[in-house]
């Protein structure tokens, strides 16, 4: 069962800042669902950290470039090789890192459609 606790942050820093001013140690394990907005440049980074603090590598993680339009490319992977099956992707980009990753093939279908009856 995916518990409703998310946490949605950003990835992006400010490179003259010594501190991340999201503390992924506490992300780690405090919440089972996060998403990551503006955080391709930090992926690797950001996955070492949630691993570090606790964070099992099996954890279910996706990476989706462009959602919701026509060049949509989805990588799916886990937290340990997230990093790796992305790395060719770019901004813009959102990474989801939970169990509600596995619900993707449930949701895709109708989310697909949702758009397409959205669009004139």
């Amino acid at each position: 069962m995916v518990k409703p606790i998310r946490r949605v942050v950003t990835g992006h820093d400010d490179p003259a800042k010594r501190e991340s001013a999201v503390e992924w140690e506490r992300l780690a394990t405090a919440v089972d669902t996060l998403v990551i907005l503006m955080g391709m440049g930090a992926l690797a980074r950001i996955a070492a950290r949630l691993l570090a603090a606790g964070r099992e590598a099996g954890t279910p993680a996706a990476v989706i470039h462009r959602g919701t339009t026509e060049a949509q490319e989805v990588v799916v992977g886990a937290l340990g090789d997230i990093a790796d099956r992305a790395a060719h992707l770019r901004a813009p980009a959102v990474i989801v890192i939970g169990e509600v990753v596995a619900l993707r093939s449930l949701l895709a279908g109708s989310l697909l459609d949702a758009v397409a009856l959205d669009r004139p």
